[in-house]
């Protein structure tokens, strides 16, 4: 009977292997690297089939045959450009370069080629030849589009585990007092947006109309007096409304108008979400494929300038109208970094607000300023716009010509000739200038060997362009000089000792001036004359929130930052924080992963030296915070390797068994497979056997907590018995 059950159990234990190899397989195989080996491996059997049959029978070899074969050769490019991209496991280390260099690289050799093109070739001329050319640059741009949709996923996922964070972080009584008060703001919030974007949407089109209505007259109009009479007192009404809007509000005619727009709030609901979407699009996806992800300034420069560099070179040798295909995805990536831009100064004024709140809403956060992006992006953007009106002229897509020369309507004007364009729409530039309309006031107009519109074609197209100058670039302009200034009154308001801290980016600039002001010059070890600070024009960061001093310390890796703080610290009496505090703080409220990368290595530092000692407590409170994020399987493998050269190997399996199996275990698989694997590895120097007991108590009531890798399960429970059964 005993023999029986023995050979029962073994068979069972066999099944039991046999399926935990066959599910580690089965998830083998539907990993991405796998099924994107496989693509490449089909479609280079698919392309090598279609040349012997066109060897075999003989295809004559025509232009249009080879670009049909080239615009085929996508099915296996574009395997091979996913394949480089970011893994999904490793995400929160920011987009690595492979991919972009591969795909600006490709970006160059396409301009190149349009430039050959144009000048020798003349192939882009023909349908097939512009199909082949397109579906490659569509293929290149779509993995970096591809790689962005991935980031996105992953932002969004953090962020809602933040916002759970600080849902959860919230007081029960606190929630019960406020719950109806705040849903009743929220109403309001979401039905002032949605009447916002219906009447926005209404006046846009208004002006659209407009625009369109004036441009069809068969001269030029005239404005008669009692149209500037009605248009004065339009807005010398708009400007009473707005001095009485609060006195207004409350008269009983305003609070019944307010119960009449509500009708406008389901309509304008729907236009809101449009451009919510359209905005967080931008953000997210094409901001991504400029580049603005990574974390490295000049990765960041190189790939935007690039990019719109040979963008605007395809816009302008392509044959009209392809060439508007390049120009207006560079005019999107444009304004994808000032919508950027705009979300980190947002949260910039958010955090100001808020005093600096870890648990204020942030939609990006302001780890980086983009303005200097969003102005080299600009830059690209006012030369690829006359490019664009070229192109229109070129194609007579929109019924003929839009442009003919101010000394000579008959002449056609020679496409390629860049200054006419350039110095057309520069001086149309000048005119879109805010306020200053001095071309109109002093009757400044076009020379002879300039352009003019044809109306009513050109009158529209001018009108997108200075729409475009005003709304984006101008505004992009004002918005750089209003945060010049309010950097400046933030400086003063610390001088003033109102505020003792400033934003971040404010802060790391003044941070620089205030090393380079006080270190002393040729001293070993640097030494900083901290007295010197109240004598210059730096912030005296003698005086600087102690709290914000010891997160910069624990967060910079600068020997310089780390040297001044040191000697501010030691000015007061006092010591920075240990470094592992700050990442169980950064991990329980979801901020930024690469700042709590960065830390940990800073606190294994710390311990290593002697300043702090890790135990297996601060390794499970950071593992556990971190249970639901995305993308942090290296960090998360990171810390229970080190878990597992820690003190007693008890303490160490206690923490891997609650990481594996126990009611605060990690929610993705390969978490909890690395912490099995290392419960094995370490299980030798166990010597508690309660430890053991426990340990492997919880792994056998939960083998299906790992799913298709049970051989990782099976692994760690038969190294527990082992080491009982040798400890007697």
């Amino acid at each position: 009977m005993a023999d029986g059950a023995t050979g029962g159990s073994a068979v069972t234990r066999t099944s039991r292997n046999v399926g935990a190899r066959l599910r580690a397989l089965s998830a083998k195989l539907l990993s991405r690297t796998f099924l994107l080996t496989i693509w490449i491996i089909v479609a280079m059997a698919g392309l090598a089939l279609g040349a012997y049959f066109a060897i075999r029978y003989d295809i004559p070899t025509t232009q249009e045959s080879i670009a049909y074969a080239i615009a085929a050769t996508n099915v296996l490019l574009l395997p091979v450009l996913l394949i480089l991209a970011d893994p999904d496991s490793n995400l929160a280390k920011g987009p690595q370069l492979r991919l972009p260099v591969i795909t600006t690289t490709m970006l160059m050799a396409f301009s190149a080629f349009a430039v050959a093109d144009s000048y020798e070739f003349h192939l882009l001329a023909e349908p097939a030849a512009r199909l082949a050319f397109f579906s490659v640059l569509g293929t290149t741009l779509l993995a970096r589009a591809w790689n962005a949709i991935r980031f996105w996923r992953l932002k969004a996922e953090n962020h809602r585990a933040a916002e759970e964070a600080a849902r959860l972080g919230r007081a029960a009584d606190e929630l019960a007092n406020r719950h109806d008060d705040v849903d009743r703001k929220v109403s309001e919030y979401r039905a002032a947006e949605s009447v916002s974007a219906f009447v926005v949407t209404v006046v846009v089109a208004g002006i659209i109309g407009a625009a369109y209505w004036i441009g069809t007259f068969p001269s030029d109009p005239s404005l008669g007096a009692s149209l500037g009479v009605g248009i004065f007192l339009l807005v010398v009404t708009l400007f009473a409304i707005v001095l009485a809007i609060d006195w207004l509000a409350d008269t009983p005619l305003m609070r019944g108008a307010g119960l009449g727009v509500r009708i406008l709030v389901k309509p304008g609901a729907i236009f809101a979400a449009i451009y919510n979407a359209v905005d967080a699009t931008l953000v997210y996806a094409f901001g991504h494929v400029a580049g603005a992800d990574h974390l490295k300034p000049a990765s960041r420069y190189l790939i935007l300038g690039v990019t719109l560099l040979c963008l605007g070179v395809m816009g302008w040798y392509l044959p009209p109208p392809w060439g508007l295909v390049p120009i207006l995805i560079g005019l999107v990536l444009g304004l994808s970094v000032s919508r950027l831009w705009s979300w980190v100064e947002e949260d910039r004024n958010l955090a100001s607000i808020t005093q600096f709140s870890p648990s204020a809403p942030q939609r990006i956060g302001f780890r980086e300023d983009y303005r200097d992006e969003t102005l080299l992006g600009f830059i690209f953007v006012l030369a690829l716009i006359p490019i664009g009106i070229m192109q229109v002229h070129e194609s007579n897509l929109l019924g003929g010509p839009l442009f003919t020369y101010v000394s000579d309507p008959t002449k056609p004007i020679e496409g390629h000739n860049f200054f006419v364009w350039l110095g057309y729409f520069g001086f149309e530039l000048a005119k879109a200038l805010p306020i200053v309309d001095w071309a109109d006031i002093y009757h400044l107009g076009p020379g002879n060997d300039s352009i003019a519109p044809t109306r009513p074609l050109g009158m529209h197209a001018v009108f997108a362009a200075r729409v475009l100058v005003d709304l984006l670039l101008i505004a992009a302009l004002l918005q750089a000089m209003g945060i010049a200034s309010r950097n400046r009154q933030q400086k003063y308001l610390y001088a003033e000792g109102h505020i003792n801290r400033l934003d971040q980016l404010v802060e790391k600039q003044e941070l620089a001036r205030a090393i380079r002001a006080s270190l002393e010059p040729q001293s070993d070890p640097p030494h900083y004359a901290l007295a010197r600070l109240g004598k210059t024009n730096c912030i005296d960061f003698r005086r600087y929130s102690e709290a914000r001093l010891r997160e910069v310390y624990l967060r910079s890796k600068r020997e310089d930052v780390r040297g001044f703080i040191t000697a501010l610290f030691n000015e007061r009496g006092v010591k920075p924080a240990p470094a592992m505090d700050l990442v169980q703080d950064i991990a329980a409220s979801h901020q930024s992963e690469l700042d709590l990368i960065r830390m940990f290595d800073e606190a294994k530092y710390e311990h290593s030296a002697g300043i702090y000692t890790i135990t297996h407590e601060d390794l499970a409170s950071v593992l556990f915070d971190l249970r639901n994020s995305t993308g942090m399987k290296d960090f998360k493998h990171e810390v229970i390797d080190y878990g597992a050269t820690l003190g007693s190997a008890d303490a160490g399996i206690d923490m891997l068994t609650t990481v594996a199996v126990g009611a605060g275990r990690d929610a993705f698989l390969y978490t909890r497979r690395k912490a099995a694997e290392t419960i094995a590895s370490i299980a030798p120097r166990a010597t508690n056997r309660d430890v053991l007991l426990t340990s492997l108590a919880e792994f056998e009531a939960r083998e299906d907590a790992f799913g298709a890798s049970r051989l990782a399960w099976r692994i760690a429970v038969d190294a527990l018995r082992k080491r009982l059964l040798e400890l007697g």
